[in-house]
């Protein structure tokens, strides 16, 4: 989400996909930092992380949704996506797909644990990630694994990612 945030700050055009019959955990979000969310709450994380964007609901899977998932990757200049390989692979979301879609295309992916190993396809978030990276370690005072605030990890690769993005745009020009 802050990959695509960042480059909406830039004044990017961004078109955030939701499934059909679901939707962003961020529009329900309950809690943070140990502090109840009541509606007001949720609908203002959710604004916080997508402010800039436009939502749609799309089954992007679907016979009837995928021409237009693809009319829309014919228009962009980039693709960003934080889903595991098997929801990739799944909604037929993949690299090889959408290039040949639209060649010109900057495919950009976020994964938690990588692409590649034992644990490439297990669901990681930010306070999963700075757990197993041993960050929550290293930055406690104590004996205890702390977790400081402010989505450390998930703002370090968001901020990296749109940069990823912006270095395969000025590539591709």
């Amino acid at each position: 989400p802050l990959a695509g945030l960042v480059l909406a700050n830039l004044g990017a055009e961004v078109v955030k996909i939701e499934p059909v019959g679901s939707q962003d955990p961020f529009r329900t979000y309950a809690g943070m930092y140990g502090i109840q969310l009541d509606q007001a709450g949720a609908d203002w994380i959710f604004a916080l992380m997508n402010r800039g964007k436009r939502c749609i609901a799309l089954d992007v899977a679907s016979e009837a949704g995928r021409p237009l998932f693809h009319r829309l990757i014919e228009q962009a200049d980039v693709f960003v996506t934080n889903l595991r390989a098997t929801a990739i692979d799944r909604m037929g979301a993949d690299a090889e797909t959408l290039l040949a879609v639209n060649p010109r295309l900057v495919y950009a992916r976020g994964a938690g644990f990588g692409f590649a190993g034992d644990i490439a396809n297990d669901p990681c978030q930010d306070t999963v990630g700075m757990a197993y990276s041993g960050f929550m370690d290293a930055v406690s005072t104590t004996e205890e694994p702390h977790y400081p605030p402010g989505a450390l990890s998930d703002i370090a690769t968001g901020t990296n990612l749109a940069s990823a993005i912006l270095a395969g745009l000025v590539k591709r020009s």
